[in-house]
């Protein structure tokens, strides 16, 4: 018989009933339910945002993903988000990775930088924390090349505003080279992926893939 259980007093991370397991990571914070929905690999992303030429995640942002990232993000779980980028990695670095990540090398990982305010707001930065095992899992460098100037939170806003709000916003610290991957936790409208590409291609990025968690647009399952 499962021993009950609630993952550090809150429940399963996803829909708050009961955990029923014992397991390590993420496994080990979600109820019956949510681990039967868990993703057995890497999904490709069909709406891809300008300036991104191939994308992948790990599913669909409606549904379990999606209740995770907002209780990570938004409840202040920092273990979750850990246990979610465990998940990303082990199905990037995996043997049936699509072959964009398995078999071509990349020169370097960057991550979708988070605003100053939102940063000291939740005391941690969750695409960092999605991120600390890639680079080990793809053999290549993780590197903080790109730079926020300014512009308002995304949430909420329409797709227009979206666009009009990060233009001009990333920047490259320094110059680049090579084929590149940027890492975020969703994507949504794309405005966010292709002004980070843009920045990535005009300090010399050869290319540009994303990988995120989540996607709201076009999934195709492998």
């Amino acid at each position: 018989m499962f021993e009950m259980l609630a993952a550090f007093g809150q429940g399963c991370a996803a829909c708050a009933h009961p955990v029923e397991t014992t397991r390590a990571g993420l496994e080990g914070r979600l109820c019956l339910r949510c681990r039967q929905d868990l993703p057995r690999g890497l999904a490709s992303i069909t709406s891809l945002p300008e300036f991104i030429d191939e994308g992948w995640c790990l599913g669909p942002y409606s549904g379990l993903l999606g209740g995770l990232l907002r209780s990570a993000k938004y409840g202040g779980r920092e273990d979750v988000l850990l246990n979610l980028g465990e998940l990303l990695a082990d199905h990037a670095g995996a043997r049936n990775a699509p072959a964009g990540l398995a078999v071509e090398q990349f020169d370097g990982l960057t991550t979708v930088p988070a605003s100053l305010v939102r940063r000291l707001g939740r005391g941690f930065d969750p695409v960092e924390l999605l991120s600390a095992k890639l680079q080990h899992a793809l053999d290549a460098p993780l590197s903080p090349v790109l730079r926020r100037g300014g512009g308002a939170s995304q949430a909420g806003q329409s797709r227009e505003d979206r666009l009009a709000n990060v233009r001009g916003v990333y920047t490259a610290r320094t110059a680049v080279a090579g084929r590149w991957l940027l890492v975020d936790d969703v994507l949504t409208s794309g405005a966010t992926a292709s002004a980070c590409a843009l920045a990535l291609r005009e300090s010399g990025a050869r290319s540009v893939s994303l990988l995120v968690v989540a996607a709201a647009g076009g999934v195709r399952s492998p």
